[in-house]
């Protein structure tokens, strides 16, 4: 029996603190912004918007889809919005980070950390949906590609946690954190309080869609190797979006 993601801790708590470890590593002035008691929040939060029973778990909500399964570009809905899985503007990945986000901010604003912290975990959850293939391209589990979704995540479980029994969560952490090449831009990250985050969601999103190829191939490596590219990035971009909010929280003060 090959194992599935759920024998594995869950891959959004790994992206968060590999993000966090990243941050450490570079000597980010935001590593020293979250405390201890903060990344055990965000931790704990990034998790939750996949479990039975949270009201941010629905069929399609998690999706932003730059492409259909097909490959074919999708117009926008509204504005510059992509698709939810079932076609509409919202609830979407991108749709409920930005208002994750914001309230994220309104929160530190009014002096509530752990609230902050707890809103800023969900964002970062929805963050790294973007970066996941089935995820921006419609590969939902009410379509035909849904063992390909499930194959991806299986898989990145399984890249992700595999040896941490053997090694450790620190090292499996650090190591996942070595993998990150690039980070999206800051000024991605400025732009959401006035002009929400296309530019970050859209960039992510046709990005992403250009991988699809590969996550439908028969080649088991093809999918192999664009696990291990969507995980850095997804980690990438978590640090950069960390950074951004500690360094407006600070401005805040």
């Amino acid at each position: 029996m090959k194992p599935g993601k759920t024998e594995y801790p869950s891959v959004h708590r790994g992206i968060l603190l590999a993000a966090a470890a990243y941050l450490q590593k570079e000597s980010h002035p935001a590593a020293a912004f979250y405390t201890k008691e903060d990344l055990r929040i965000l931790a704990d939060e990034v998790v939750k918007p996949d479990e039975k029973g949270d009201r941010q778990r629905g069929s399609g909500y998690h999706y932003y889809c730059a492409v259909n399964p097909k490959g074919k570009a999708n117009p926008f809905v509204q504005g510059d919005y992509y698709p939810n899985g079932r076609g509409k503007k919202a609830p979407s990945a991108r749709t409920m980070f930005e208002e994750e986000y914001m309230a994220a901010a309104a929160a530190m604003e009014q002096g509530s950390r752990s609230r902050a912290m707890a809103h800023l975990g969900r964002a970062a959850h929805m963050l790294a949906d973007v970066y996941c293939p089935p995820h921006s391209c419609g590969l939902t589990y009410l379509t035909r590609y849904a063992k390909y979704h499930k194959q991806f995540e299986t898989i990145a479980a399984r890249k992700f946690w595999a040896d941490v029994e053997a090694i450790g969560e620190q090292a499996v952490l650090q190591r996942a954190a070595a993998s990150v090449q690039e980070l999206p831009q800051a000024t991605a990250f400025e732009k959401i309080p006035q002009q929400g985050a296309g530019q970050l969601f859209n960039s992510a999103a046709q990005k992403t869609a250009a991988v699809l190829p590969s996550v439908l191939s028969k080649d088991p490596s093809a999918a192999e190797n664009a696990v291990q590219l969507q995980l850095a990035l997804a980690i990438g971009a978590t640090a950069a979006l960390l950074a951004a909010f500690a360094e407006q929280s600070t401005l805040q003060l």
